[in-house]
């Protein structure tokens, strides 16, 4: 696979909101006339039509040849790219489908995803299918075909209240990203105890419809129902009749759901190609970057309307003086990252005095908190769940609030091969053969990330009015970075199309980069593979552990987090920006203390230019003082110490070399150190590319970071074996800690499917206690071995369900064998018995024998969830409804083993193994708190646990309360965490985790 820079996305602000120091801001592209001609010649084949139903012959595209009457055309004669027009029209995926849906015969051009093979240049079929990916989600779009509104519920089971999501009009639809298994329902919006019907996602399926009208086998049932309907709304049930016909044959072809409604015409707009990963286009742009900051009395809003936003080609950019004067043109790469979905990098796509600027604005814009796209107030605030999909804070910026957001648009015109002016209202004297004045473009997005928050994995597109011609959706999406440096946070991609790996794609913040991708086709459908996240962040580059921060000290140091530069504060003194715009939302209220208050001053005044060289060499790099590169620089010394002809075996040549001198490190062992100087002749003269195939050929392993930080995970994993899952969370990827180059290990979390959630964990031990698979892989493994790796894996994680460590029986199923003849024996009543009979002859064999099901310690609970799985199932045999029960609710046995390894795990991490108990504890109610969304909740228990660990001493009933106050207080302990530590000391539980025990049964 070419190289690409598979990386870290989002964003993570200030532990401060104002002056956010990490943003990601996103420019969506909102296409909402798909005919509409622009300053610029179109050229569109002439639709056909066959029996006045409408498609295209093939798909229109913008040419880059200005009329008469464009003379501001940014797709002009000055702005040129690699591609003709005929190349961006010509897509050899778009294939002829021939059909007939009543009409006579008809043809679609349908896009059909080509092999993977050739997104490596290979012939097609030589490498196989594409990897299956590890997340299992895609869109799930439901459709109202009835004349009555309706409320949307997502379905969490084992009898929980259904969370609304959204109201649908008459036959109109919604949507969302789910995932296999999931279910939802709908319900009249007056009366929502009435069900009216059920969904249950499953794959390949993305489309639901809830059809009140058809009357499957009864056509004279069907005609009554029409004649209910008014003219509008038996068009729009025809139109939708003829939609399901038309995706029934659009799948067989493509393999693919068809997510909008039929016809629906391609995209006007030009799309670039993504043959190959690596593949480049180059395009060029009279908007060059700004180097200089402009006065401030020349950074006003600049017109909406009028001549004024109309630049002619031979006339200077605005405010050109302050520009690059290197070259006259602006020359920017494309690279491919994903081809499915389409997906490029470009670099520099921002100077670092754009992303200043930018940076700097948002100290005067308010952030509020992110909300879901298309997302509506028809939902009750407080009953709203999609406001855990999103948890980050957003402003927006418009185009025209200064000359250089003006520019920055212009350049993403000439990027996207669009016109400009469609990027901004017009006045209509400016183009008035244009329909109307509106732009394509919304405004700038500024999104803000604190520690924990995220934006789970959604899509970006929308379902616009069928009943529009062009039905409005989202087309592309730009984002640009203006961050970097951080662990965590990344924009992923979990369902790019490959043949390597089931992971998803990564994309890493670069100052000034941009990432552009498509949320549609070029047959005018939406990309369901366009489904992206921003994962929570972890830690900055101050090292600070973010939303896995439990120590507390990072919010009592004011060099803990990042400090702006006094250029940045643009004539604000370090005092007047602290006292006046700083808000403090530390828990400890830092600036509250006088003594902090000054140090946060201080630091700011006297803070370095960011290129200023450390004393020991620049930026902390190879050289500088960072623990990382000063135990590689040990480790490098040792290795040139070693023998020539030393092939890690050759002991008797190493006795008749001169004794070297010893190099130190922390644990003071010379074998230690002489182990790594072996390992690091392996990998010395490794690029990054080939350190990072190395750390993905052992799974689990992060690719971001320094070729620094590579190499020592390189060499860890080499001396001591690969790093196995978290011993305490059971799901989270183990990971070397930068602050100590490597000498503890620690567990950040895991992202919980279940809850679209992000779980952290506070495991931290010594790197000689950290649990460790063999062999590790320096050479690429076989197929079978990484089965096998990713077997491990699974198994490892499945034990914090008690659905792991079964053997298998019964032809696989993996119920144990004493389950499997106790669901034997009930064949001979299980024909007769009624639902409700073998409902409790489930219950009764699962929790009566020396292995038992986990299921609700309430037994009219457990017969209750039986039973809905009885009706789900009809049909099934006791031994099939026993494995049924053991896959949702998993092995209490099992689960207890799992328990008893997670303390043994646990007292390891702890100073004083003796507090294991509570550290346990903490753990599972913390986790509860986190799954339901009460990150705030969470992250107390969190911290606790952290506080509790450094305990040099041991925990009792006695002394438990003197942990949240007095001398002996804790940092991260408060009155009502000591109170529950000594409850537990007291009485052996927490009354608040048996409630959640029995809320989550």
């Amino acid at each position: 696979m070419a190289s690409s820079k598979v990386v870290d996305s989002s964003s993570r602000g200030w532990i401060f909101k104002f002056l956010p120091v990490l943003l990601s801001c996103l420019l969506g592209i909102v296409v909402r006339h798909l005919r509409t001609p622009t300053a610029v010649d179109v050229a569109v084949d002439k639709p056909t039509s066959t029996n006045g139903v409408v498609h295209d012959a093939s798909s229109p595209s913008l040419s880059t040849t200005t009329s008469s009457s464009s003379s501001s055309s940014s797709l002009s004669t000055l702005s040129t790219c690699s591609l003709t027009d005929e190349q961006f029209l010509n897509d050899p995926n778009l294939q002829t489908l021939s059909f007939d849906i009543g009409y006579g015969p008809q043809e679609f051009r349908a896009y059909v995803t080509p092999d993977v093979a050739t997104y490596y240049q290979k012939p097609p079929g030589s490498m196989g299918p594409p990897q299956t990916m590890h997340h299992g989600g895609w869109a799930a779009k439901f459709v109202n075909i009835s004349p009555f509104r309706v409320r949307l519920f997502w379905d969490p089971g084992h009898g929980r209240l259904g969370s609304p999501t959204d109201i649908l009009e008459p036959m109109e639809s919604t949507g969302s990203a789910s995932f296999d298994t999931h279910a939802f329902y709908l319900t009249p919006v007056e009366d929502e105890s009435v069900i009216l019907a059920r969904f249950v996602v499953k794959s390949p399926q993305s489309v639901y419809y809830y059809d009140a009208i058809t009357v499957e086998g009864n056509e004279e049932a069907t005609q009554q129902n029409m004649a209910a309907l008014n003219e509008e709304q038996k068009e729009a049930y025809m139109d939708h009749m003829t939609s399901r016909k038309f995706a029934k044959h659009y799948f067989e072809f493509t393999g693919r759901e068809y997510l909008v409604t039929y016809p629906r015409n391609a995209p006007m707009h030009k799309i670039w190609p993504a043959s190959y990963f690596g593949q480049e286009h180059w395009v060029t742009s009279s908007e060059t970057h700004f180097v200089e900051m402009p006065r401030d009395e020349e950074l006003g809003r600049i017109a909406k309307y009028g001549r004024s936003r109309v630049l002619k080609e031979d006339e200077p950019r605005l405010l050109q003086e302050y520009r690059s004067k290197e070259e006259p043109m602006l020359n920017m790469t494309l690279k491919v990252i994903s081809c499915s979905p389409r997906a490029f990098e470009i670099n520099n796509f921002l100077s670092q005095t754009e992303v200043d600027h930018i940076l700097y604005l948002t100290a005067g814009l308010s952030l509020h908190r992110s909300s879901t796209a298309g997302h509506t107030t028809r939902i009750d605030p407080d009953r709203d769940t999609t406001k855990d999909t999103r948890t980050s804070l957003n402003t927006w910026l418009s185009r025209e609030h200064d000359p250089i957001i003006d520019a920055i648009y212009r350049r993403a015109a000439d990027l996207l091969r669009i016109d400009e002016a469609l990027l901004r209202p017009r006045s209509p004297e400016e183009y008035p053969h244009l329909p109307n004045t509106r732009s394509l473009a919304e405004a700038m997005q500024l999104v803000h990330y604190d520690p924990g928050q995220e934006y789970t994995a959604h899509h970006d597109f929308g379902y616009g009015d069928f009943r529009k011609k062009n039905q409005p959706a989202r087309f592309a999406t730009l984002l640009l970075y203006l961050n970097e440096g951080m662990v965590g946070g990344e924009t992923s991609f979990p369902k790019w199309v490959n043949a390597e790996t089931g992971r998803g794609l990564d994309v890493e913040p670069e100052p000034g980069k941009a990432v552009l991708f498509y949320s549609q086709l070029p047959d005018g459908n939406m990309d369901n593979w366009s489904l992206h996240a921003a994962l929570p962040v972890e830690k900055d580059s101050h090292n600070n552990k973010g939303g896995n921060d439990f120590a507390m000290t990072s919010y009592m140091h004011p060099l803990c987090f990042t400090i702006p530069t006094r250029g940045a504060l643009k004539g604000v003194s370090a005092e007047d920006f602290v006292t006046n715009h700083l808000d403090d939302q530390t828990s400890d209220e830092i600036l509250s203390d006088e003594t902090q208050k000054q140090q946060v001053i201080d630091a700011i005044a006297t803070k370095p230019s960011k290129n200023a060289k450390t004393k020991d060499g620049e930026g902390g790099g190879a050289g500088g003082t960072n623990p990382i590169s000063k135990r590689l620089e040990e480790i490098k010394t040792r290795m040139l110490a070693l023998p020539p002809s030393d092939d890690d075996d050759d002991e008797e040549e190493e006795d008749k070399k001169p004794a070297a001198k010893k190099a130190k490190t922390s644990d003071g062992t010379e074998d230690a150190i002489v182990a790594y100087a072996k390992a690091m002749k392996v990998y010395s003269t490794m690029k990054n590319d080939d350190l990072k195939s190395v750390l993905r050929w052992n799974l689990g392993y992060g690719m971001t970071g320094t070729k620094d930080v590579l190499m020592l995970r390189c060499l860890d994993g080499h001396v001591n074996g690969r790093l196995a899952r978290c011993p305490t969370c059971f799901n989270g990827k183990l990971n070397l800690k930068d602050e100590d180059a490597g000498e503890t290990i620690i567990c950040k979390g895991y992202y919980d499917e279940d809850s679209a959630r992000h779980i952290p964990c506070a495991y931290a031990v010594p790197v000689s206690f950290a649990p460790r698979l063999q062999p590790w892989y320096a050479t690429q493994p076989t197929e079978e071995q990484i089965e096998e790796m990713e077997a491990i894996t699974e198994a490892h994680k499945a034990l914090a369900d008690g659905k792991g460590g079964i053997s298998s029986s019964s032809g696989g199923s993996g119920v144990p064998p004493e389950l499997v003849e106790a669901a034997k024996a009930l064949d001979d009543q299980w024909g007769d018995a009624d639902n409700k009979t073998k409902a409790q002859l489930i219950v009764d064999i699962s929790t009566s024998g020396a292995i038992k099901l986990d299921l609700p310690q309430d037994e009219k609970k457990a017969r209750i969830a039986v039973g809905k799985m009885i009706l789900s199932n009809q049909g099934a045999s006791a031994l099939e409804l026993v494995e049924l029960v053991m896959k949702e609710f998993g092995v209490a046995t099992v689960k207890e083993e799992a328990k008893a390894k997670q303390k043994s795990a646990m007292e390891h991490a702890c100073v004083v193994p003796a507090n294991a108990g509570i550290v346990q504890a903490f753990q599972e109610l913390g986790d509860y708190y986190f799954k339901e969304g009460n990150s705030n909740a969470g992250l107390t228990y969190k911290k606790a646990i952290t506080a509790i660990s450094s305990l040099d001493y041991e925990i009792t009933a006695a002394n438990a309360m003197g942990l949240g106050k007095g001398k002996t207080k804790l940092v991260g302990i408060g009155k009502s965490t000591a109170e529950k530590i000594h409850e537990f000391y007291s009485t052996g539980t927490i009354q608040k985790l048996v409630e959640k025990r029995m809320i989550n049964s």
